[in-house]
C-alpha cells in the first residue's frame, strides 16, 4: 500500500494534538495517523495499525493519547481501486495547555 503524506509536524512543544480527516470526496479514503520520537522511524498509532477507512462525506477524528515529538497523516496514494486519495480536508490543532515551553 503506497501512502503519501498529508501533515507532518514536530509538535514537541505542545501536549495534545487533534487532527480531523474530512473526505469531500466521492469514494472512501484510506488513513494511517503515526508518530515517531526522531523523525526518522515512524510507527502506527494505537487504533491505526492498519489504514482506517473513512466514507465519502464523513470524517475521523485523532486525538492524541501519548505526548510523542512528530506525527503525520497519510493517505494512500494509489489513483485506482477503493482507498484512493479523493478530495479531503484536513484541520490541525496543537495544543500547550501546561504552560509555556520557554519556562
Amino acid at each position: 500500500m503506497a501512502l503519501t503524506t498529508i501533515l507532518s509536524k514536530h509538535v514537541g512543544a505542545y501536549n495534545q494534538f487533534l487532527i480531523t480527516t474530512s473526505n469531500t470526496g466521492g469514494t472512501s479514503i484510506d488513513l494511517t495517523i503515526e508518530f515517531s520520537e526522531d523523525g526518522t522511524n515512524w510507527f502506527a498509532d494505537s487504533g491505526y495499525t492498519t489504514a482506517v477507512s473513512i466514507a465519502s462525506g464523513s470524517y475521523n477524528a485523532f486525538a492524541s493519547e501519548v505526548e510523542h515529538h512528530f506525527y503525520r497523516a497519510r493517505v494512500v496514494n494509489t489513483t485506482t481501486g477503493a482507498g484512493h486519495a479523493s478530495a479531503f480536508t484536513i484541520h490541525w490543532n496543537f495544543v500547550n495547555d501546561r504552560g509555556s515551553a520557554a519556562n
